[in-house]
């Protein structure tokens, strides 16, 4: 997990200075044989996740406090972990496309979700 430092937003990991002498929208690139914008935000997100959206992704309180500067894809990773906790499950291994359980192999829908969306 990757905790940013201030002043770098958490959505494009981009910081203030690069975004300011780069003129750059907050979105997040991908591809291999050519780039596409694959995400893309309103706004950047410079403050550090609120109780409201750590509440919001389903998250426990007590993991708040780590969790404040974490990039928003590892955070999307934390509220999935907390869904198969709660649901009794085991996370797949995050290069296993099946969305699915480790133990039970039962399909997870935020994961398989996500998935999709690739």
């Amino acid at each position: 997990m990757r905790h940013l430092p201030e002043g770098t937003c958490l959505q494009c990991e981009q910081t203030r200075d690069e975004v300011r002498r780069e003129h750059t929208i907050c979105g997040i690139e991908g591809g291999y044989e050519y780039r596409e914008l694959i995400e893309q935000w309103d706004r950047h997100h410079w403050r550090d996740w609120s109780d409201a959206e750590l509440r919001t992704f389903g998250i426990r309180e007590e993991r708040w406090a780590d969790i404040r500067r974490l990039i928003l894809a590892d955070l999307d990773w934390v509220a999935v972990e907390e869904r198969c906790a709660r649901d009794g499950h085991t996370p797949p291994d995050d290069l296993d496309a099946s969305g699915r359980c480790a133990t039970c192999f039962s399909l997870i829908p935020q994961i398989a979700t996500a998935v999709e969306a690739r």
